[in-house]
């Protein structure tokens, strides 16, 4: 894991809320798998190689790609369904 896709991670992070406390280590093809705490919950998900690299070489389309998939990560604290139960 390089240092500049974790900083650019950070930034992504805090950019979309403050509140979040993430870690994230080395996951499969070279990629990220990201963990986001809040108060309410935890969520976890894999940021692929080739979204980082776009991110970090391409100011918009591909930092926004990167934002948008951390914000559906995120996404899943807040929108937790309850398990289903048939009776």
């Amino acid at each position: 894991m390089a240092q500049d896709e974790k900083a650019l991670v950070g930034e992504l992070i805090r950019s979309i809320d403050r509140t979040l406390k993430w870690e994230a280590s080395a996951g499969k093809d070279g990629g990220l798998e990201l963990t986001l705490r809040h108060a309410r919950g935890e969520a976890k998900g894999e940021l692929s190689d080739a979204v980082l690299t776009e991110a970090l070489e391409d100011e918009g389309i591909g930092r926004n790609q990167l934002r948008e998939r951390i914000k559906r990560v995120r996404r899943r604290i807040f929108t937790h369904r309850k398990p289903y139960t048939p009776w």
